[in-house]
């Protein structure tokens, strides 16, 4: 998985805003392609994003846990890649995102082929 920061754009048109209180389920498009998702923070503060392990199966790699993402700094973009089915495939294909108390911005999820 890779992962960086840019600056944050003008317009966050396209995304969906951050769910906090309920969290948030993608549903790719095709099971195995890879995820990378964006992420907006414009919280005044740093926000944690954790990306909840898989059910076993399908999720053959469950076993390594949730991915915790600390530290995403205010107003900035967060590119998360690489994201399959073998860590975080939920039972119904979907793939599950947490935040800390607080957080606000903007998610997008791309698909990539496998």
């Amino acid at each position: 998985m890779l992962g960086g920061t840019l600056a944050a754009p003008a317009v966050t048109a396209g995304g969906i805003a951050i769910d906090q209180v309920n969290g948030m389920n993608i549903l790719p498009v095709k099971r195995f392609h890879k995820l990378v998702i964006a992420i907006y923070n414009s919280k005044a503060g740093n926000i944690v994003t954790t990306i909840r392990k898989g059910i076993y199966p399908p999720a053959e790699d469950a076993g390594l846990g949730d991915l915790v993402l600390a530290g995403q700094v205010t107003v900035t973009f967060n590119f998360i890649a690489g994201l399959d089915g073998s860590r975080f495939m939920q039972n119904d294909g979907s793939v599950n995102i947490d935040w800390d108390a607080g957080a606000t911005g903007v998610i997008w999820a791309f698909e990539a082929p496998a």
